[in-house]
């Protein structure tokens, strides 16, 4: 199918989210990892343990936060899972309230 003109509004927003979503490399999840010394902000154990690594904003981005270092946290993907998915508010709210353990 030809490209169509009409979608260059579609095309333009993919690219935007495309580039937003490339701050997240691995240069970010470095220097991330060096800030927090090695150490996960949620449960406190090494993050070069192998397992997966996610980046968490400690102010949602729907709630007006960025992408600055000082809004953003390196966490293993299950305690990420757990700081923003939690059924047990008491946690999320501790959370949310030291802004991840620092």
């Amino acid at each position: 199918m030809p490209y169509d003109p009409e979608a260059i509004e579609y095309f333009l927003k993919r690219n935007i989210n495309h580039s937003k979503n490339a701050l997240f490399s691995g240069k970010t999840k470095s220097a991330l990892a060096k800030l927090q010394k090695g150490y996960c902000a949620v449960c406190g154990s090494s993050l070069f343990n192998d397992e997966d690594l996610e980046i968490h904003h400690i102010k949602p981005r729907r709630e007006g936060g960025n992408h600055s270092f000082k809004n953003l946290k390196l966490l293993h993907k299950l305690c990420h899972k757990q700081a923003e998915y939690s059924k047990d508010s008491n946690l999320r709210a501790i959370w949310r309230e030291k802004g991840i353990r620092l």
